[in-house]
């Protein structure tokens, strides 16, 4: 039988990106892949084998939008810059986060670190009576759970 309190739930979690927690974070969903690709001959009318050709990492996170705070003003997302070389160079120039989810509760415990990340897209709502939301979306190298930590 499982012994009582080893429930992960949403207050007991932290979600930090190079050890910073994200402000009012309100979810995060984390996901990886491994494509394969089937291995087709002739004379056999079935896979002969599933190649695997990818993994791939990503995940999102929702939070608060906080005044002051944006994702270029921690250095999250590249800067525009103040021409199109400018941007791409911001772009190339950006480099690779660690991110991870961490169990408050004590003995504290990270439970997934995503290494390689970068943040893919980010945009926020407003709305009237409403608090405003901001979206991201990251992509990562890799996934490492908590027996492999």
């Amino acid at each position: 039988m499982t012994q009582k309190g080893n429930v992960f739930a949403g207050p007991r979690c932290k979600f930090k990106i190079e050890g910073k927690t994200i402000g009012y974070g309100t979810n995060v969903e984390i996901g990886e892949s491994i494509e394969y690709t089937p291995c087709e001959v002739l004379d056999n009318i079935e896979v002969a084998e599933w190649v695997p050709v990818s993994y791939r990492v990503n995940f999102t996170c929702g939070s608060i939008k906080l005044v002051n705070q944006s994702l270029k003003q921690q250095g999250l997302f590249p800067n525009t810059g103040k021409s199109s070389e400018d941007h791409l160079l911001n772009i190339l120039n950006s480099g690779d986060l660690t991110a991870t989810i961490e169990d408050s509760k004590a003995p504290y415990a990270v439970i997934a670190t995503i290494t390689g990340v970068k943040v893919a897209s980010h945009n926020f709502r407003v709305s009237a009576r409403a608090i405003v939301g901001e979206d991201i979306t990251f992509v990562g190298t890799r996934i490492l759970s908590e027996g492999e930590i």
